[in-house]
């Protein structure tokens, strides 16, 4: 099993282990258990996954399992959604866009989506396309607050008031905020 021919105790008690600390919602010590387990299993495409989910307790545990996962199986296209914070880190917004295209592909658009890709596009300082996918976002999905705030944002950076003006009289129509 990945690679261990004979399994002993002690590495049972270390699955067992971090099984332990992730039901327990222990993420500290469920990461450290989880970078204790054999090597075979450390050099999966699930195990680097696993390491993302979990290290989100911590900044640089978060990126360093980012960068792993990028590392080894970037090209994977079931991967592409955990990669998005890891590009937006290197301000590799192509690389933020493409993934977040790969992944509407595969379950659909939908307000988040569209906001990533506003994200994006503010990242690029290109603050029309950048309106355009934000307010898709909420054509998407009224509910979904951020849409509104990305077209606040374009707008005041794009250096058009009326968009950022626009946008939050829409906010305060759609949430009944004033």
């Amino acid at each position: 099993l990945f690679g261990v021919t004979s399994v002993d105790g002690q590495e049972v008690e270390r699955f067992r282990a971090f099984s332990r600390h992730l039901a327990a919602g222990d993420l500290p010590r469920a990461y450290r258990a989880l970078e204790g387990l054999p090597e075979g299993y450390k050099r999966t495409k699930d195990w680097a996954m696993l390491r993302a989910s979990i290290s989100s307790y911590d900044e640089a545990a978060y990126r360093s399992s980012l960068e792993h996962l990028a590392k080894h199986f970037g090209d994977d296209a079931s991967v592409q959604f955990m990669l998005i914070d890891h590009y937006f880190y290197q301000e590799r917004f192509d690389q933020a866009y493409k993934a977040v295209s790969a992944f509407e592909t595969r379950v659909g658009e939908d307000g988040v989506t569209n906001f990533l890709k506003c994200s994006c596009l503010l990242g690029w300082k290109h603050y029309d396309e950048a309106v355009a996918a934000c307010q898709r976002a909420m054509a998407v999905e009224s509910d979904f607050k951020s849409g509104y705030w990305g077209t606040v944002t374009a707008g005041i950076e794009g250096k058009n008031p009326k968009v950022a003006l626009a946008a939050l009289s829409a906010y305060e129509q759609a949430f009944q905020v004033s």
